[in-house]
């Protein structure tokens, strides 16, 4: 049988890569303090191409008079409280009000009020967010006033931006050497489960599982016919990162491994390994490849959305895996026999829900197993829920928590 080892965010976190959605934005908040430190502190508080400033109050200026913003103590500007706490903004000779810093980019500005507890995921949900609520023409909603002017091809061209400031920031992380680590990368190839027990769960990983127990009737005949089909024969890395992490230990271009002594010997001379990058991958050197957007098709909305202009469609990520064969190469693989599923990293959100749900609910599949760093967070399971049309389906394939491999950081 086969494997898809579904690889996201999390396993790059795992390698102490600072590649997270709250890393990402600390890197740009960084980055503007040190713009503003340099020279010319009022020229730059002005011209930076993503961070803006304003005021915390309602000021008349005087329209023949310049911008002025200066540090009330003699001192680098070091954190970013620092730009609320020491800048002001003098709006007349002895007159001066505190200032408010925002993005320019209004995709960034939405979801930087919620940043630290967002993830990936939910950057890409707040980018569908924001398509629905220009679709229903809500200008106004919560904190936020959507600018009138504001259009999809706007929101569109920002989310360009930001896809560019990413690329080079992964491009400048990925120099970086990931930490190894061989309990790691030996979980991902535990024996297939066919059944999950506490009574059994053992005699499986010992190769010792009883085949009558396969939850799929149709298929016994493929696992009792000879021994080896209950072996793994090969796993497709279904890596969702654009990094390439999963190289470090896992192929050479011979489909060779690269750390032999990691696995026993009837695993690494018998199991193939693959890996197809899904959302692109740096190594291609082409910001064009990469996929970012939004990839829940079954969501009530999506109608409306189909329904509406391309510009609406431009990131929806089912039109973008034409750009590359490895989904046609995803579903041929899945297609060919029966498989299990490993989950490390991956959050399993709404923003990958319609490819997902694509695995869980085919009829080859036999199993999903994801992998758990916090036995107290359980959300993983609520995610892989909402993948599920079929929630029979799901109770009968997902793994419980006290059965599946627990990570450890």
């Amino acid at each position: 049988m086969n494997r898809v080892v579904i690889i996201g965010n999390g396993f790059d976190v795992a390698h102490r890569l600072q590649t997270k959605y709250v890393d990402f934005v600390n890197y740009l908040k960084q980055e503007f303090i040190n713009y503003l430190n340099d020279s010319d502190f009022n020229h730059r508080c002005l011209n930076h191409p993503l961070f803006q400033f304003g005021t915390k109050e309602a000021v008349v200026v005087n329209k023949n008079s310049d911008p002025k913003y200066f540090l009330t103590e003699e001192r680098s500007i070091e954190t970013w409280q620092d730009l609320t706490k020491i800048i002001r903004y003098r709006y007349d000779t002895d007159m001066s009000t505190g200032v408010v810093v925002s993005n320019k980019n209004f995709l960034l500005n939405y979801s930087f009020g919620h940043y630290e507890k967002n993830s990936w995921g939910g950057f890409e949900n707040d980018y569908k967010d924001l398509l629905l609520k220009l679709k229903d023409n809500e200008y106004l909603f919560g904190i936020f006033e959507l600018p009138i002017e504001y259009t999809v091809e706007k929101l569109n061209e920002e989310i360009g931006e930001i896809m560019k400031l990413l690329y080079d920031y992964l491009i400048e992380m990925e120099k970086k050497k990931a930490e190894f680590s061989s309990e790691i990368f030996a979980n991902l190839f535990t024996p297939p489960l066919f059944y999950w027990g506490s009574n059994n769960i053992e005699k499986q990983r010992h190769g010792l599982f009883n085949t009558n127990s396969i939850y799929l009737p149709h298929h016994k005949e493929y696992f009792n016919s000879a021994k080896e089909n209950n072996k793994l024969n090969t796993v497709l890395f279904l890596n969702f990162n654009y990094t390439s992490t999963i190289e470090q230990y896992l192929l050479t271009p011979e489909n060779k491994f690269y750390r032999e002594p990691l696995l026993s010997p009837d695993i690494r001379d018998t199991v193939k390994t693959l890996i197809r990058y899904i959302h692109g991958s740096l190594k291609d050197k082409d910001l064009s490849t990469i996929i970012f957007g939004y990839g829940d098709e079954l969501g009530e909305y999506q109608s409306q959305l189909e329904n509406s202009s391309n510009e609406f469609l431009k990131h929806v990520k089912s039109v973008l895996y034409t750009r590359k064969p490895y989904y046609r190469e995803m579903i041929d693989f899945i297609n060919s026999e029966p498989f299990d599923i490993v989950i490390y990293g991956h959050s399993c959100s709404n923003t990958d829900r319609t490819l997902l749900n694509t695995l869980f609910e085919h009829e080859n599949c036999i199993s999903i197993q994801p992998y758990i760093h916090d036995k107290e967070d359980l959300s993983i399971y609520t995610n892989i829920y909402r993948c599920f049309k079929d929630k029979t389906l799901m109770r009968s394939r997902v793994v419980d928590a006290t059965n599946t491999i627990s990570i450890k950081n």
